[in-house]
């Protein structure tokens, strides 16, 4: 068993500016995001990526993944808790970003940009799939550092205390996330980018893996809410429920890719 170090989640203090951790993961992440990006366009099937495109795509996703990832939280997550406590909203330092309200804001931004500059959508979003996931395994490591998000009470050798939340021994389901839902999706979405591919294989590989890996690792964290779904006697965790969707139609895009468009259709 583990202690959390309760760690401040002000990494520094810049006079009257406080830096924090959270805010700090995310950065890490853009920056990932960056330098993945200028090493991908380098592949013979991408050679249509300039870095000035990569820098548009930088500003897009941004406002995309920070806007979509608290109008999710607030809105599929926790509407009375901010609805109540409005101050709270703009407060995204100190966590609180939904990853499929980040997911849509993404996807959002890359249609208003590729509307914009003349991009071919799917092309565009199959491009940047991959190089986004880390980001959100920093992220959940700054769900770590901030004591949230906690998993399940366990006996597991490896259980961690978080005495900023209590002093029961937890699942540290930010971690799992980290490295499920983060490293180990990042590898299989990598591997398979590396030639080309049918055209919405590698966006709807990107559904189902995810909605797969966080339907697991869900099983480990406190959910933020459950439904039951009448009938099959299933519960689900809040973001289990919103996997369903996704894993649905990212099976439709595989099914597509690979059964209904011409074998030399690829999105290079």
């Amino acid at each position: 068993m583990f202690i959390h170090p309760n760690i401040d989640p002000v990494a520094l203090h810049l006079g009257q500016v406080k830096v924090y951790w959270y805010g700090i993961m995310y950065f890490l992440g853009f920056l990932c995001f960056m330098l993945l990006s200028y090493y991908r366009r380098n592949f013979p099937h991408y050679q249509w990526v300039s870095t000035e495109l990569i820098d548009t795509m930088v500003v897009y996703g941004v406002l995309g993944v920070v806007i979509g990832g608290r109008l999710g939280e607030i809105i599929l997550y926790r509407p009375f808790l901010y609805l109540n406590h409005p101050s709270e909203i703009i407060k995204v330092w100190h966590g609180g970003m939904s990853f499929h309200g980040g997911l849509a804001g993404v996807i959002i931004s890359v249609i208003i940009m590729s509307y914009q500059h003349k991009l071919d959508f799917i092309r565009t979003i199959e491009f940047v799939a991959p190089s986004v996931i880390p980001g959100y395994a920093l992220g959940r490591i700054g769900n770590f550092i901030n004591s949230e998000l906690i998993g399940k009470p366990t006996e597991v050798p490896w259980a961690v205390v978080f005495p900023h939340v209590d002093y029961v021994p937890r699942h540290p389901s930010q971690i799992y996330q980290a490295g499920i839902d983060g490293i180990l999706f990042f590898i299989i979405m990598w591997a398979f980018t590396l030639k080309p591919r049918p055209r919405c294989a590698t966006a709807g590989l990107y559904l189902v893996v995810y909605s797969l890996t966080r339907s697991f690792t869900e099983i480990f964290r406190v959910p933020d809410g459950v439904i039951s779904v009448k009938g099959l006697g299933i519960t689900l965790s809040m973001g289990q429920y919103y996997c369903v969707p996704m894993f649905i139609g990212g099976v439709g895009m595989l099914i597509y890719a690979y059964f209904f468009q011409p074998k030399d259709q690829t999105t290079n």
